[in-house]
């Protein structure tokens, strides 16, 4: 590799783990400094021991001291928090990562297994101060304090933010981004946000959309959206998320539901048009769905109403080209290869009516 330029061993290197990368230090002289010049960098600590947390965050210390590259495409750092965490070192590790105009920016400081130390929440900071020109394309926080003033003011001043996925972000009780803040959003995930109260979208480049908060919401202008997923705990909780979304049910061409209960081939069959369809109009479901592509089914247990609710989607979605199963733990091979059986012969009973021949997986 002696022929090759600098800048491509860096290419190579950045491919490596910020561990890795730094062992090839001891390669050659030439190879010495090439890891300070990491452009993806990625600290994961799946440690539970103090000890071993501690010397993760000095790790992550020095790596930012020494780095020497003028900007980085990625930077991610996975910590459990403890009571000897200090706010101020990832203060630090945020900054770098902005003014090394990061792309890509994850935290996720996720919740100690042993139940430890549960209540810790670390602060967004308000970066607005910095007096530098944001380059993120993608953000991820997980388990942070966030205040919608911060959020509004981060975003702001991201002009190429495309992605946004907060889980657990405690304080965040309004989403209402200002258009200026949201304009280039093509994708969006809000999970389990308890504190948010309600939520207000205005993008027309939103592409993707995840929720599993209940919550009262209103979607301007998504004329873009074709991906919906769906999370509750109850099916009443997902039914109420469904309600807001009728009038964009027929563009989607991936609809993913999770919840714990298979009640939903009354909801499918409601007409988007019609939000109240009176009774004979439900039972005869003559709808037909024009767009969508994939169903996913997750927790799928075996039990009648599964089957009769993918039948059911299988025989009104007349461009669906996938179906996904995802059975639970106690599903059995016999149930899955029964389930996959009856989509088959469905499919090539409804295929008639079809653009293209539905394959289920």
């Amino acid at each position: 590799m002696d022929g090759l330029p600098d800048e491509l061993l860096i290419s190579i290197v950045s491919l490596l783990s910020v561990n890795e990368a730094a062992r090839t230090s001891v390669l050659a002289q030439r190879w010495r400094h090439y890891w300070i010049y990491n452009r993806i960098l990625n600290f994961d600590d799946g440690s539970e021991m103090v000890r071993e947390r501690k010397r993760f965050v000095d790790w992550v210390n020095r790596v930012v001291s020494l780095h020497s590259g003028e900007s980085i495409d990625e930077f991610r750092v996975c910590l459990c928090l403890d009571k000897n965490s200090n706010g101020s070192d990832i203060d630090r590790w945020i900054e770098f990562a902005l003014r090394k105009r990061v792309q890509k920016l994850e935290l996720n400081f996720r919740q100690n297994r042993l139940g430890e130390d549960d209540e810790l929440v670390y602060s967004f900071p308000n970066v607005s101060n910095l007096g530098i020109g944001l380059s993120l394309v993608s953000l991820s926080l997980t388990r942070v304090g966030l205040t919608q003033e911060i959020l509004e003011s981060f975003m702001s001043n991201c002009p190429t933010l495309e992605e946004l996925h907060l889980e657990n972000a405690y304080g965040l009780k309004i989403f209402r981004p200002s258009f200026r803040a949201n304009r280039l959003l093509r994708r969006l995930a809000l999970m389990d946000c308890m504190d948010l109260k309600i939520i207000e979208i205005c993008s027309p480049n939103l592409v993707s959309f995840a929720l599993s908060t209940w919550t009262d919401t209103v979607l301007n202008g998504v004329s873009s959206l074709t991906h919906l997923s769906l999370r509750a705990f109850v099916f009443f909780e997902l039914l109420s998320h469904l309600q807001f979304l009728y009038e964009y049910l027929s563009r989607l061409k991936t609809l993913t539901l999770h919840t714990t209960s298979t009640l939903l081939t009354g909801v499918l069959r409601r007409d988007p048009h019609r939000p109240r369809p009176p009774p004979k109009r439900q039972r005869m479901g003559l709808e037909k769905h024009e767009c969508l592509k994939v169903l996913e089914i997750v927790g799928y247990a075996g039990i009648a109403l599964d089957l009769d609710m993918a039948l059911y989607v299988l025989n009104r979605a007349v461009s669906l080209e996938k179906v996904v199963i995802d059975g639970v733990a106690t599903t059995g091979k016999d149930d899955l290869h029964l389930l996959k059986r009856n989509l088959s012969a469905a499919a090539q009973k409804y295929s008639p009516y079809r653009r293209r021949t539905t394959n289920p997986s």
